[in-house]
């Protein structure tokens, strides 16, 4: 598993210019949501890689590998808006088909909707790579308390953070013990060791929220 934090120690002036940086690249992705104009998501986009890859010092194949899994995700869901469902025809749809009672099609707004869609989102996640890459968490926490930001929610940021790693070292841990038990050796074995690791997955997970709240709860967290 990549550990991002460990790019981000790793990274050029990653204890340097930090209040700064942060600033900057929060104000690009505010721009990206607020600013409806497609080359600047574009520029941003751009802008935001090649930063990652100068202040990273790491391979491009090593970045693209990490944005891998998001852009997947993010070309799902844009193709998900694309699809127009109705339950009459689609007058100016350039692909229909009806299922069961609803005819689902693509115009060219749906097109356009779903062009700008993942346009934005992807200016949008390379620029909070751009930050979570090049600059520590540590750093991150450190100027949430320099704008002065609630405590409160400085500490549920770092929980939850922190919670994220828990869950990969848990899921890293299940996959490993069933792949020595060869729990993938075929499709139908596969399907059930995926289900009984979601299981335990699921219920670790809470059973870690759990001891995170008597923590919280010891230390007076709930009557700040």
């Amino acid at each position: 598993m990549i550990h991002i934090d460990a790019i981000a120690h790793q990274s050029r002036f990653s204890q340097r210019y930090t209040h700064a940086r942060i600033s900057i690249i929060l104000g690009c992705i505010v721009s990206s949501v607020v600013i409806d104009q497609l080359s600047v998501y574009g520029i941003l986009a751009i802008v935001s890689f090649a930063y990652i890859g100068v202040i990273s010092r790491q391979k491009i194949s090593v970045i693209t590998k990490i944005l891998l899994v998001p852009f997947l995700f993010v070309g799902v869901s844009s193709l998900l808006v694309a699809v127009m469902f109705s339950s009459s025809r689609i007058s100016d749809s350039h692909l229909q088909f009806k299922l069961l009672n609803i005819y689902v099609g693509v115009t060219d707004k749906s097109l356009i909707l779903a062009g700008y869609t993942f346009s934005r989102s992807m200016s949008t996640m390379i620029q909070a790579f751009s930050l979570s890459l090049t600059i520590p968490i540590i750093r991150v926490i450190a100027w949430m308390r320099w704008i002065r930001l609630p405590e409160s929610f400085v500490q549920l940021f770092t929980l939850s953070y922190r919670m994220i790693f828990v869950l990969f070292e848990v899921a890293q841990d299940l996959i490993t013990s069933q792949t020595l038990r060869f729990g993938f050796k075929n499709p139908k074995l596969t399907f059930r060791t995926l289900t009984g690791m979601s299981t335990s997955l699921f219920m670790n997970t809470f059973q870690r929220l759990s001891d995170m709240e008597s923590a919280l709860k010891l230390r007076s967290f709930y009557e700040k």
